[in-house]
Parts: C-alpha cells; structure tokens; sequence
C-alpha cells in the first residue's frame, strides 16, 4: 500500500496509453494489499511503452522525457523498496511465531 501525499507517474510528455498504464498503477497501490503478480506486470508493461516511446524517431523533448520518467522510476523504485521491506518483515514475523509454536509442542 502506498500510503505516500502523491504519486505522479504521469507527466506532460506521457503518451496516453502509459498515462493509462500508470492510472492503473497508481490505484493498484492505493489499495490495501497490492496483487505483486499484477504489479509486476503493469511494471513491466509501463518499461516496455517507456522504452518504444524512446525509440520513436519523432519524439521532441526527449531529454525531458527521460528526465521525467527517471523521476517517476525514482517513486516506483521507493515504492517497491518499501513494499519488499513489509513482505519480509511478514514473512520473518510469520518464521519466529511458527518457531515459537514448535516450542511449545
């Protein structure tokens, strides 16, 4: 869950099919659990639209283009960071709760 003031993955030079792509993905992780199967693949997608917009030969703007989206990298990387941080913190909490079980067996 992303529990940040604002996420802004969607600048002035967005294509409208990425400016969808990052809608879904801002309201995945506005979500109390985050599906990381679906994440991963609108992460994987957004690079994928990112990287054909960068080839594209007519782009104008391209230094702003990448400036901005290494921005907007830059949140889904702290984002995800987090994200990771809280599954292993779980998982960890899960591991000694389950050792305390077996001593008490």
């Amino acid at each position: 869950m992303y529990d940040g003031d604002h996420l802004a993955l969607t600048h002035d030079l967005t294509p409208p099919f990425l400016s969808l792509v990052n809608d879904k993905l801002a309201a995945l992780l506005k979500e109390v659990e985050v599906e990381t199967a679906f994440l991963l693949r609108l992460v994987s997608l957004r690079h994928k639209l990112v990287v054909r917009e960068l080839n594209r030969a007519r782009l104008k703007n391209k230094k702003q283009f990448v400036k901005s989206e290494i921005e907007c990298n830059k949140q889904l990387e702290s984002i995800t960071y987090r994200l990771r941080e809280e599954a292993k913190s779980e998982v960890i909490s899960l591991k000694r709760a389950s050792h305390a079980v077996k001593r008490y067996k």
